[in-house]
């Protein structure tokens, strides 16, 4: 059953996608619609679907583009919400998307591309990748998951789109409306109440690896909630980290010059305070003639081991020209 459910998820989520190559199929070679009729000895939801399916007429791949187009994009608020924090906020982005973000994270997962997480489609695939590990572990962490996002709005997306009446999204929204409320036959978690927390991860460096972070910066431009910040005044540099901004997502990781940044785990019941931690701190190097304030000691030295320490690197601007 937990294969079943796992192609059911994984089909689904590609029908929720950019409409795939398959879905200008007859709908019997659709992936979907097989994934449907292998779960339908055990699902009533599924066997509903099969029928429902076969009214689907063919179409050429542009027309099913079009369809998806018609209800899920456009230059404004679009027909339907296809992500979760547009669905519950009427937004693009919120608090929702960094939080789907950290449970991928938290199960191992890096999403690449250019897709928000809490996409329809990048759930449900989620999903698929939970059920498909036979742990009991990833069984719980689907169940939670299912109760603090998907429960909340993909049921409504189903409806929604059976509203629509659209001759592909509509049959495709029952599937998925129905499938999700046999599968959890209680209420959704209301929207106040908060669902268990997965653990956390947060960039760290390790203690004797500290003076090898030559404060680049680089980790701070890449980090998508500000949770890493450089730092200076006139005397140091530092490099500080906000755990409880953190999304967990890892991006400063491959920046990372000198490769030491790793992920730590924070378990869910560690306190997570607005006070930043402080992962570097160096001095702020001087010109040697004007004593006006350069880079940090940290960089400066990176750099004249990688340029073979030339003496006008301790020069300011001004005093360069000098120097030559």
């Amino acid at each position: 059953m937990n294969e079943s459910r796992a192609n059911l998820y994984q089909t689904l989520a590609e029908a929720l996608a950019e409409p795939p190559e398959w879905l200008a199929l007859p709908v019997s070679e659709w992936p979907l619609f097989e994934a449907v009729r292998q779960i339908a000895p055990e699902s009533e939801a599924a066997r509903q679907a099969v029928g429902a399916m076969m009214e689907i007429s063919e179409e050429t791949l542009e027309q099913r583009q079009n369809r998806y187009a018609a209800l899920f994009a456009g230059p404004n608020r679009p027909q339907i919400w296809i992500y979760e924090s547009g669905a519950l906020h009427g937004r693009l982005f919120s608090e929702i998307t960094l939080d789907v973000a950290q449970w991928y994270r938290s199960a191992g997962i890096n999403i690449v591309g250019a897709e928000l997480p809490d996409h329809a489609s990048l759930e449900l695939a989620f999903l698929a990748h939970l059920s498909a590990a036979d742990q009991e572990d990833f069984s719980r962490f689907e169940n939670d998951f299912l109760q603090r996002h998907v429960l909340r709005w993909l049921p409504e997306l189903g409806r929604s789109l059976v509203s629509s009446q659209d001759m592909v999204y509509a049959p495709i929204g029952r599937l998925l409306a129905d499938w999700l409320e046999e599968i959890n036959p209680c209420q959704p978690v209301p929207r106040t109440q908060e669902a268990p927390r997965p653990s956390r991860y947060v960039p760290t460096i390790h203690p004797e690896q500290v003076d090898d972070c030559i404060l680049c910066g680089f980790c701070s431009q890449v980090c998508p909630a500000n949770a890493l910040v450089v730092r200076e005044n006139q005397q140091v540099t530092i490099l500080q980290l906000s755990a409880r901004l953190c999304v967990g997502c890892g991006k400063c990781l491959p920046v990372c010059e000198p490769n030491i940044l790793r992920m730590e785990k924070i378990t869910p019941g560690e306190e997570l305070t607005a006070e930043r931690k402080t992962l570097r701190k160096s001095s702020r190097a001087v010109c040697k003639a004007c004593g006006q304030p350069l880079i940090s000691q940290a960089e400066l030295e990176y750099m004249a081991i990688r340029l073979g320490h030339p003496a006008w690197l301790e020069l300011c601007q001004d005093c360069r020209p000098g120097f030559f």
